[in-house]
């Protein structure tokens, strides 16, 4: 059986990075399969918490519940991601998700427009960035572009997709 938990505050609360850390430490120690960190506005960048909590245990899997897509273009999530898991050790699990329109469009300022096709698409980059071939050329609706990228000791990370709809739920 696999058992994980969140190593940061889900409930409103500000998790430092000290605590995360901490967190971490004692989430590897007392035995648990893995590690979470949400992405959420009021904590810490959950991959960048994540290339932190990778270096302070050895173990345990780290993933983020959830990136969301929309704010960040593939490329930029795959480059940080590709660094995390380089940090991590090949541990990090990349749960992503485009989020919800009141945090897209309210929030963010952005369109939050044709979610599931829009994930399907980021997917498809994730998974061309994560082939390590140094080079990402896509052609979609959304996304179309040709672009170097490479992460020295970055393996490809599994992806989870956050399906709310039945739409979301088939692409995951």
């Amino acid at each position: 059986m696999r058992i994980g938990l969140f190593i940061s505050d889900v409930s409103g609360e500000q998790t430092t990075i000290e605590e995360l850390l901490a967190n971490a430490r004692a989430a590897e120690a007392l035995g648990f399969t893995t590690g979470w960190v949400p992405h959420i506005p009021w904590s810490l960048d959950g991959l960048t918490a994540l290339a932190l909590a990778g270096q302070v245990t050895h173990r345990i899997e780290l993933g983020t519940a959830v990136m969301p897509t929309y704010p960040r273009h593939p490329l930029a999530m795959a480059q940080q991601a590709m660094s995390t898991q380089a940090a991590a050790g090949g541990r990090l699990v990349l749960g992503i998700g485009p989020s919800h329109p009141v945090v897209i469009e309210s929030m963010h300022g952005l369109e939050y427009a044709r979610p599931a096709h829009h994930t399907r698409e980021y997917v498809e980059v994730l998974r061309a960035a994560f082939a390590g071939a140094g080079h990402v050329e896509y052609r979609g609706e959304m996304f179309g572009f040709s672009s170097m990228l490479t992460v020295p000791g970055s393996t490809p990370a599994p992806i989870m997709i956050a399906a709310l709809a039945p739409k979301m739920l088939k692409l995951a």
